[in-house]
């Protein structure tokens, strides 16, 4: 993790030893969009580390965090995950606060995807935490994993109370 220091170094995608593919480009790309938000947002200077789209092992001293990505490889608009590896330092400064909720966030993905879809379909606001969400994403915010997590307690409201799945 010690590349991430370089500063000329704008966007990393850490890649196994198989032929790259076209998800090894969105996630080179994906790299370059945080890092490129990031700085505007608060200055930070590194480049993310994303590395695939299968939830990776992180090392010892990182926390995977995955992120949401709309995709088009058909005529239909669609999200895929595709993971970051942070140190736990770096993930709560791009939080704004702790890492809690990683295990809850991880295992609602799916639901989370599926929001993300209904919110597309304009086929969301049944319920008074879906209009919650509406009317916290009306404020130019979008459905990202950073959101989610800076909402935690309105999901697992959500998610209690609806069956998305």
């Amino acid at each position: 993790m010690n590349l991430r220091s370089n500063k000329q170094l704008l966007a990393m995608s850490a890649v196994d030893g198989r032929l790259t593919n076209i998800m090894d480009g969105l996630a080179l790309t994906f790299s370059r969009h945080l890092r490129d938000n990031r700085y505007a947002k608060n200055g930070f200077d590194g480049p993310a580390c994303i590395t695939s789209i299968a939830p990776p092992l992180p090392p010892k001293e990182c926390v995977r965090m995955p992120h949401l990505v709309a995709t088009q490889f058909s005529p239909v608009l669609g999200d895929t995950i595709i993971w970051e590896l942070q140190t736990e330092r770096e993930a709560e400064e791009w939080l704004g606060g702790p890492l809690t909720g990683q295990d809850f966030v991880e295992g609602n993905l799916g639901r989370i995807i599926k929001l993300r879809q209904e919110i597309r379909s304009g086929k969301l606001a049944k319920t008074e935490q879906e209009k919650e969400l509406q009317y916290n994403l009306s404020k130019g915010r979008y459905l990202s994993i950073l959101f989610v997590y800076q909402h935690i307690d309105l999901f697992k409201n959500m998610f209690d109370e609806t069956k998305l799945e």
